[in-house]
């Protein structure tokens, strides 16, 4: 007899993994907000209770994630694809193996900038 899991599609692996995520963002929506309210009348540590003001830009990536479960399930599975084609690229030039050209760089790096684009990126 063969394990349920075995036996999904990728898409419904993909379906798992952005409610999966889904749940992590709203988990962790709820932690940050249990920690803000227990330290918002705390007289030890005045001050404000998160300095760099993340909680704005945390409430919105968790937002948009949460509103886009596929497009967050793709974009991770082509950073992991990338992950390992990166490894894959680093232990085949570490053992003296013949180099493959580069390949374009994936989706989320192609708009980082152009510290992705020069020669020693590819090469060191």
């Amino acid at each position: 007899m063969t394990d349920a899991s075995q036996d999904d599609t990728l898409i419904e692996q993909g379906q798992k993994f952005a409610a999966n995520m889904a749940e992590v963002f709203d988990i962790s929506q709820q932690i940050w907000t249990k920690f803000l309210d227990a330290h918002k009348d705390d007289a030890q540590h005045p001050g404000p209770a998160d300095p760099l003001n993340t909680l704005p830009a945390f409430v919105s990536l968790s937002q948009a994630m949460m509103d886009n479960p596929q497009q967050v399930a793709d974009a991770t599975m082509q950073y992991w694809a990338a992950q390992a084609q990166l490894w894959q690229n680093m232990t085949q030039k570490w053992i003296g193996g013949e180099q493959k050209p580069e390949a374009a760089p994936p989706p989320f790096m192609a708009e980082a900038g152009k510290r992705f684009q020069h020669k020693d990126w590819s090469e060191n």
